[in-house]
């Protein structure tokens, strides 16, 4: 009878000295993707009950200020710093965030709070991001990375899931929504742990690094002179474009039925709780078959399936608004759909077309 370790290495096709690290690596994205699942929910949710769609604009573009700013940061204490403080840096840093916005909850108007709390959504995601992806690279070699970074990113994906499904039942339970913030604080506390752990038990290697004189002559200026950068770097300022746009129409269409269908405390979160639910299946499911379909019908599909069908739906909810408008039930599942679509074809097709365009 199979033990427990052989049954692990058998169904993610683990070596046997590759384990405890692909166990630690995975625990560590469930309990980031847990966090960031709990935090985005009552982030989106909050200010969305706050303000009007009017305000969004404005809350996309300092958020986009402020990713711009933690980003530039870190990069530049990725170099000054040992990987071990950068990273817990990150979690310790989203984890006062988060902690923040629960405890200032009884000294500061919620109208100012839930615009704090919505700025630091996106930033997150892509600290969570960048500090995961770099403990990888940082624990695994080159070869490990293409491998299993992929089943380790399924253990955010799973946390995601069962958090988006918990949150509807907890809104009921724990009185504002805020309170849903202490959760994502324990999944960065916990994190942070299994990060320590990771360092003891995987300590970091010395390593003495040439700084090479001549310097790298490779700068935006000279980049944006070649025209397939350009066309890449047009297409992903377009893409990000429609992320904050589909953004913007999902969470208008919600504040426009807000009376309606969301009145009760909580509603609105247990509402978005569940869409991202699906979602993250939706995306579980297309990521395994991803492969299949780039290899088959070619890249060209997985880049234009996207903006195909956000355009189709868009056209549908514009006919919609105008004749039925804004405040029917058929608009606010066109925009759920559209939210949908934009994710999951994101996430399963178009990235990985788009990154196959840097090889």
């Amino acid at each position: 009878m199979l033990n427990l370790n052989q049954i692990i290495i058998k169904t993610f096709g683990l070596k046997s000295d590759e384990v405890s690290k692909f166990l630690l690596l995975f625990f560590h994205s469930f309990f980031i993707g847990l966090s960031i699942a709990f935090y985005f929910v009552q982030a989106n949710s909050v200010f969305i009950e706050t303000y009007g769609s009017e305000q969004l604009p404005y809350a996309y573009l300092l958020a986009g200020l402020t990713g711009y700013i933690i980003s530039s940061v870190y990069s530049y204490y990725q170099q000054k710093i040992k990987s071990k403080y950068l990273f817990a840096s990150a979690l310790i840093f989203m984890l006062v965030i988060t902690l923040f916005g629960r405890v200032a909850l009884g000294f500061i108007d919620q109208k100012y709070l839930s615009f704090f709390v919505f700025i630091w959504a996106w930033p997150f995601i892509s600290l969570a991001g960048i500090e995961s992806g770099g403990l990888a690279i940082r624990l695994l070699n080159l070869v490990q990375v293409k491998r299993l970074f992929g089943m380790i990113n399924m253990g955010g994906v799973i946390a995601s899931i069962l958090g988006y499904l918990f949150i509807p039942v907890l809104t009921k339970v724990i009185g504002s929504s805020y309170n849903l913030l202490f959760f994502p604080v324990g999944g960065f506390l916990a994190a942070t742990f299994i990060l320590f752990y990771i360092y003891k038990k995987f300590p970091e290697e010395k390593k003495v690094e040439k700084v090479s004189k001549v310097q790298s002559k490779t700068t935006f200026r000279h980049l944006i002179k070649d025209k397939y950068f350009r066309l890449i770097f047009i297409s992903a300022t377009l893409s990000m474009t429609v992320i904050y746009l589909t953004d913007f129409g999902f969470l208008s269409a919600i504040k426009v039925q807000e009376k309606s269908l969301f009145s009760e405390p909580g509603s609105v979160a247990a509402f978005m709780a569940l869409v991202f639910a699906g979602l993250k299946g939706g995306e579980l499911l297309i990521s395994y078959f991803s492969s299949r379909i780039l290899v088959k019908y070619g890249v060209k599909l997985g880049l234009i399936v996207l903006p195909l069908s956000i355009s189709l739906i868009i056209l549908v909810s514009l006919f919609i608004g105008f004749t039925a408008g804004a405040v029917s039930m058929v608009f606010l599942i066109l925009m759920t759909l559209n939210k949908s679509m934009e994710r999951i074809i994101r996430r399963g097709l178009d990235d990985p077309a788009f990154n196959i365009l840097y090889q």
